[in-house]
């Protein structure tokens, strides 16, 4: 009897946790050892996928993919596109058969909880895995927001959602949010969205997403409207903020969090001199803070500074 076969199998399985822990390489190596090793690796090597929307749509890895049991196994999908995406043509036909091929993919991951999708055209999904929960778009293009308000509708599950798009054409008139929708989503990372009417649809969901985290990319914040609306639509909830914008005047932060109670960590770019707890934290004590200045940035009088309630 082989050592393969006279070896625990938990044993096995924490051998493979402990050494192996993403060598894809590796963990191809010890699918071949035996059967059994093959079913205890299977749902690792697989766990995380990454395909190319170039690809995807070729007869042979389709078919493959749409036959294959792996893909049970994934939790993790990363679409990749082209390494730039222009903002000003609309998707060619290649576009959307490389998205009908990706969606018919992704149909067949019956477990999936994070994708992320960039840079690409918006791919046209159905349905749409509604098991995620988390999502990335990098330097996404869609035809107008509501190919993505239509996608977050869906994500009963989402708590993390991560959002660098790109919208062709802005909506003319605003959306309203059906209700209970994004209703598990905490943390909201918005580098860049062109469109103003994907604030007022987020900010018109009723009862509002539980949001504890929110951060806004350097063209966000402070002179985006909606993102200013944003922010204090999450009042309620919202524990820590941070922005890679940079605030040359400290008259921006006068009032904007005086309605967050539960705000603990505010993380941006400011000239460190500023007294940024009486314009952030006016509720509470000097005593009560504590404040760290980190790198500052190049070229400016600025510096990255931490504010965080004891």
């Amino acid at each position: 009897m082989s050592l393969t076969q006279t070896l625990p199998i938990e044993l096995v399985l924490e051998v493979l946790d402990r050494l192996i822990d993403g060598d894809r390489s590796t963990l191809a190596a010890c699918s071949l050892v035996c059967r059994t090793w093959l079913a205890v690796v299977r749902p690792r090597l697989f766990s995380d996928v990454t395909l190319s929307v170039r690809q995807v749509d070729t007869f042979g890895t389709l078919k493959i993919a749409l036959e294959s049991t792996v893909l049970a196994h994934t939790k993790t999908v990363r679409a990749t596109g082209f390494p730039r995406v222009p903002h000003r043509y609309p998707a060619t036909s290649q576009d959307l058969r490389h998205s009908l091929a990706l969606s018919q993919i992704l149909a067949t991951i019956p477990h999936l909880l994070s994708l992320h999708l960039g840079p690409m055209h918006f791919p046209i999904f159905s349905p749409w895995p509604v098991t995620l929960v988390r999502l990335c778009f990098d330097s996404v293009v869609m035809l107008d927001i509501m190919n993505l308000v239509k996608v977050l509708s869906q994500s009963e599950f989402l708590e993390d959602l991560q959002l660098h798009a790109h919208s062709i054409q802005p909506l003319p008139s605003p959306i309203i949010a059906a209700s209970a929708v994004l209703q598990s989503l905490k943390h909201l990372n918005c580098r860049y969205i062109n469109d103003q009417q994907f604030f007022t649809w987020f900010i018109s969901i009723s009862p509002r997403p539980p949001l504890v985290s929110l951060s806004l990319g350097k063209r966000m914040f402070p002179h985006n409207p909606g993102a200013l609306q944003l922010i204090r639509s999450a009042s309620a909830t919202l524990e820590l903020f941070k922005t890679e914008a940079i605030l040359r005047q400290e008259d921006y932060l006068s009032g904007m969090f005086s309605s967050h109670r539960r705000l603990r960590t505010v993380r941006l770019f400011v000239d460190a001199r500023y007294d940024l707890g009486s314009r952030i934290f006016p509720h509470r004590k000097r005593e009560d803070m504590r404040k760290e200045e980190g790198v500052a940035h190049e070229g400016s009088l600025c510096t990255a500074v931490t504010l965080t309630l004891e």
